[in-house]
């Protein structure tokens, strides 16, 4: 038989991450984007900026092109990789703006 707190438990957990996931405050462009000098580390990932891991490191003057569309800002290098951050549609154009910002040099495309 299944243990009920258990259960529960477990699909409370699914329900709480689901939240956090779409939260503009988890989502937002501080916690998605974090400038440490000449590096920039990029949580693309919903579960680095739900623990405040470190993510991806890109340096500033490697980031190209920045993309954004409806639910995604793409940061493209010079070496032809492609980074994604899926966002909530309300913290979009905020990341898109903090991107901007830090990757100065970098083409700025809407889709």
């Amino acid at each position: 038989m299944i243990d009920y707190p258990v259960f529960f438990g477990l699909w409370g957990m699914l329900f709480l991450f689901i939240g956090l996931n779409r939260s503009a405050t988890i989502n937002g462009a501080k916690r998605v984007l974090v400038e440490a000098g000449p590096t920039v580390f990029c949580r693309d990932l919903p579960l680095a900026r739900i623990f405040k891991l470190n993510g991806r490191a890109l340096v500033k003057s490697d980031v190209v092109k920045i993309q954004r569309a409806a639910r995604c800002v793409t940061l493209f290098t010079a070496s032809g990789i492609a980074f994604d951050l899926w966002l909530p549609k309300s913290t979009v154009d905020e990341v898109a703006l903090r991107a901007k910002k830090l990757f100065s040099n970098a083409k700025y495309v809407e889709v």
